[in-house]
């Protein structure tokens, strides 16, 4: 069996993967633009990858930290997916494709933990042959979201549930309206309120989401809409990431006092209307998991995309800190 090498990349070599990325399809959140937003913000990246004949043949993306003591690498923060992305070999073998996946697969699966104490990857839908990484002793966990399918034409309005659609209505009857924005101090606040409902915790500050939004709108890859009763007065929020024919439900907010009105539904379809006339054809919701956060994405109209997480406590401190927050989500 030939030798797959492991490395991690230094920063020079980045054109390297952000060629490798285009090739395989890996898309926005395996881009030079996105690691690089990442990093201003704050994130230190590192980027895993085997290699055959010199080029690279498989990789993913992590947020390198390190909290009391453990050595963690983790999904990216408001990062849907991380890799592993695989360069097919492009042979007319589907064996011998299939043992090379297995070969970058493994080698990753053996690289990435060396040197740190816990390991998580939130896994594209592309990659659900996991045998390599549970042989190597990582867990997977299935992780859903929903993809709706827009188009100009509004076919997709119509596998809307009909609920939705009466919400939406209400609420556009009741004086509501949405809007394009760039308040990305006001978002935030929205973004944080529901999380703090939620109890969630806020990975960005105000300062830092606001450079790091700012950042993406002016690379051309995030949209911004708001609803309420008029611009100085915004009850709802959310925002999608572009890629493309691509977009990617990223970050909402809302004020809970608010959320019988229909405001949400009215925002969901205004942005699904907006991206659909810039030509974006795949719209991934980005989560499903939770029961009622299922339930409405479903009542959207999306289809149900499995997906999976990886994950690995590496040494006896990374099993005892993976202990130690189960406990607290338990609390």
């Amino acid at each position: 069996m030939s030798e797959v090498p492991f490395r991690w990349l230094t920063d020079p070599e980045r054109p390297a993967w952000e060629a490798f990325a285009k090739a395989c399809g890996a898309g926005l959140f395996a881009s030079g633009a996105w690691l690089e937003a990442m990093a201003r913000a704050g994130v230190e990246t590192r980027i895993a990858v085997c290699e055959r004949g010199g080029a690279i043949s498989g990789g993913a993306v992590f947020a390198a930290r390190r909290r009391l003591g453990v050595r963690m690498l983790l999904p990216l923060p408001l990062t849907a997916y991380q890799g592993p992305w695989l360069l097919p070999r492009g042979v007319e073998d589907p064996a011998r494709e299939e043992r090379h996946a297995e070969e970058v697969l493994r080698t990753l699966a053996r690289g990435i933990g060396k040197g740190c104490d816990r390991v998580q990857m939130l896994c594209p839908p592309s990659l659900w042959d996991l045998r390599a990484l549970l042989r190597e002793g990582w867990k997977a966990q299935p992780r859903y979201t929903y993809l709706l399918g827009l188009d100009p034409a509004k076919a997709w309005l119509e596998r809307m549930s009909p609920d939705v659609r009466r919400r939406a209505r209400l609420a556009q009857e009741g004086g509501l309206r949405t809007w394009d924005s760039t308040d990305w101090e006001g978002f935030h606040r929205l973004w944080s309120a529901s999380l703090t409902h939620q109890g969630a915790p806020v990975c960005f500050g105000p300062a830092a989401f606001s450079a790091l939004c700012g950042d993406l709108q002016e690379r051309g890859l995030l949209s911004l809409r708001m609803a309420g009763p008029d611009p100085g007065q915004a009850w709802f929020a959310a925002a999608a990431l572009t890629d493309g024919p691509d977009a990617y439900y990223w970050v909402a907010g809302a004020l809970r006092e608010h959320a019988a009105s229909g405001g949400n539904q009215l925002l969901m379809l205004s942005l699904c209307e907006a991206l659909a006339s810039r030509g974006i054809g795949r719209f991934d919701l980005v989560g499903g998991d939770l029961e009622g956060v299922g339930a409405y994405k479903r009542s959207l109209g999306g289809t149900l995309v499995l997906h999976f997480q990886a994950a690995k406590d590496v040494t006896a401190l990374g099993r005892l800190a993976a202990l130690a927050e189960r406990a607290a989500w338990r609390a």
